[in-house]
């Protein structure tokens, strides 16, 4: 574990070497994307590993134990992932292309579209409570975690899709609305700081009633990535931002778990957690396991689990006979031993996923290309001609994208980027004149 470890601090060094080295070319390059992944699932479970007592813990549904002798396959698999993403960064980051359009906001249609998106996200919510048989308040005091426990089994829970994106839509929406004050550089008034704090509540409360916490973490995410690109983010805003996040998120973790089996509980326990899920992404052993998945001769499915991504925006209630190619459904059934359609949302991560689909050693094509497409594609964004656009893609759409490709893998990538930037895509839309004439930025 303490190889681990040190393998680690080697990965955390390399990412912050490219990053040094391009961010004159580009102040939010891929490697800071990196960085917070590899920070929040690597260095962290590593640290945890080594200090704490592993016999009673586990991740996801795999205790902690039972891959401890393989840790050092994860972390060596992890370094050769950041010494991929350090060298493409170092040759591809490009400098902007400096020519822009003026954009334009109407605060007011952004108030009226605000207001809109409240209402979405509470009709989100009551449909989601009333799909899993329970009231709203029991969503709140539980979490529809708890729920699917108390119902039975998890994998037979009807999670309802479109009520889940309903109700997460005020995380990019607040987003949004923080991004005008920050690109536009205007003072928060009374009423503004207000609607601001609905729309935070709107952003983190549902996803706290739905067990998605994960997705909580990522508007602070967004926020320190938009203060990077506007050059604002100070040492002391850093300090205070760190503090506020870990304090907030073990406050949520202590609110959930209480007090568990050993007899612990309360803020210790939860920053405790906080290393061993690494901020909901288990890196480590998702990687271990999907080795062992392949060892023992298990099908490879030469890419076909991509095909989730086609299939997933379909509702089974339509398409009963749906085939099941998602892949974290495959990693349900094949690595944790879950069956049926409901056992959503486990993770694979990129080297896992690859793996599954090809193999080990030509899974490192797979990560290779996925690496140098994302990095494509934030050249492409940076490269738009209307900027505060391209400053929301960066500062919301991008940071979920770039982390999930690599905790998650390229379905939940896609989906909930495409998620995100539909939402972003629309409030812009609707909130920003753009004037066609071109000027030097």
């Amino acid at each position: 574990m303490i190889l681990s470890f040190v393998l680690s601090l080697f990965s955390m060094l390399l990412l912050s070497i490219s990053y040094i080295v391009t961010r004159r070319r580009c102040v939010d390059n891929f490697a800071l994307y990196a960085l917070y992944v590899f920070f929040g699932s690597f260095f962290l479970q590593a640290l945890g590993f080594a200090v704490f007592d592993v016999e009673y813990r586990s991740i996801d549904t795999v205790p902690v134990v039972s891959v401890v002798d393989d840790l050092h396959f994860g972390a060596l698999s992890l370094f050769f992932l950041s010494i991929i993403v350090s060298v493409f960064v170092i040759l591809f980051t490009r400098r902007d292309s400096g020519v822009a359009r003026t954009e334009i906001m109407d605060k007011n249609r952004l108030y009226r579209m605000s207001s809109i998106v409240l209402f979405l996200v509470l009709v989100g919510v009551l449909v989601f409570a009333s799909s899993s048989g329970v009231g709203v308040l029991a969503l709140f005091e539980n979490s529809s975690k708890r729920i699917v426990e108390s119902v039975g089994t998890a994998v037979e829970f009807e999670s309802n899709g479109y009520a889940r994106f309903l109700a997460g839509i005020g995380g990019p929406a607040f987003l949004f609305y923080i991004s005008y004050f920050m690109f536009y550089e205007k003072k928060v008034g009374k009423w503004e700081l207000v609607l601001g704090g609905v729309l935070f509540l709107s952003a983190v409360l549902p996803q706290y009633m739905l067990s998605a916490r994960g997705a909580a973490l990522y508007i602070f995410l967004s926020i320190f990535y938009m203060l990077i690109i506007k050059r604002l983010l100070t040492v002391k805003r850093l300090f205070i931002g760190v503090v506020v996040v870990l304090m907030f998120f073990s406050f949520l973790t202590a609110a959930r778990y209480g007090d568990d089996a050993h007899g612990q509980g309360g803020i210790l326990y939860a920053v405790e957690s906080r290393m061993f899920y690494g901020g909901g992404v288990s890196l480590f052993n998702t990687t271990i396991i999907a080795k062992t998945y392949h060892d023992e001769g298990a099908d490879i499915y030469g890419g076909a689990s991509y095909l989730g991504i086609l299939t997933a925006p379909i509702p089974r209630a339509v398409w009963p006979d749906k085939p099941s190619f998602a892949y974290d459904q495959i990693v349900a059934r094949s690595i944790y031993s879950i069956g049926g359609f409901g056992a959503q949302a486990i993770p694979a991560g990129v080297i896992g996923e690859s793996m599954m689909n090809f193999g080990y050693y030509l899974s490192w094509v797979s990560v290779a290309f996925f690496v140098w497409l994302s990095i494509f594609i934030h050249n492409r964004i940076r490269s738009l001609k209307w900027k505060y656009y391209s400053f929301v893609l960066r500062g919301v759409v991008y940071p979920k994208f770039a982390s999930k490709i690599f905790a998650s893998g390229l379905g939940f990538a896609l989906m909930d980027a495409v998620l995100i930037l539909v939402v972003v895509s629309l409030l812009y839309a609707y909130t920003v004149t753009v004037r066609r004439n071109e000027h030097n930025a």
